[in-house]
């Protein structure tokens, strides 16, 4: 199963301190491994002190710097435009590593944009022996969700992942049509 484009919400019983209550974008996904992103991990670093100005091109995003993963790597973002993009994670949401579009991308105004340094990575399988053990919970979800608010991101997926099974088993029962004849 290919999980690129879904969300990884961290199990309450996950022990790893790097991803506590971390909600991830599976980026890519494939037969050698996966990468991906937390969402709900922000720094006290403004992107203003990672993207230096030039003379032509102010840094308008305040926004601050996410932690993307334990991974080292290269600054890397999730954004809504679409001819800035290395490839589009869901409908309307794409990515990017690239550092000349990385520098494009913090000058322009009205558009969403989350930058990640860092990343988590898997290596071939290892995703999804953590899935049997019941490490991480699956969800799809929109660019809206991934690029909205993290507050209270793992606690809303949560909640949403346990309304899904609930109404999945709650289809299975046979519930009376006089709840008194139960």
């Amino acid at each position: 199963m290919n999980l690129s484009g879904s969300c990884l919400i961290a199990s309450p019983h996950l022990d790893d301190a790097n991803f506590y209550h971390s909600v991830i974008l599976v980026i890519a996904h494939s037969e050698v491994g996966c990468m991906g992103l937390i969402l709900n991990r922000p720094t006290e670093h403004l992107l203003q002190s990672v993207f230096p100005a030039s003379k032509n091109k102010k840094i308008v995003h305040t926004d601050v710097l996410y932690r993307g993963g334990p991974v080292q790597g290269p600054l890397m973002a999730l954004h809504n435009i679409s001819s800035l993009s290395d490839c589009e994670c869901l409908p309307g949401l794409h990515f990017t590593s690239n550092g000349s579009y990385l520098q494009r991308l913090v000058t322009l105004t009205d558009i969403t944009l989350r930058v990640f340094d860092g990343y988590s990575g898997w290596s071939a399988n290892q995703l999804e022996e953590e899935l049997s053990q019941g490490g991480w919970l699956v969800y799809k979800a929109s660019p809206e969700t991934i690029l909205g608010g993290v507050d209270d991101l793992w606690e809303s997926l949560l909640g949403k992942v346990g309304d899904e099974i609930l109404a999945s088993n709650l289809k299975n029962l046979k519930i009376p049509e006089d709840p008194q004849s139960n």
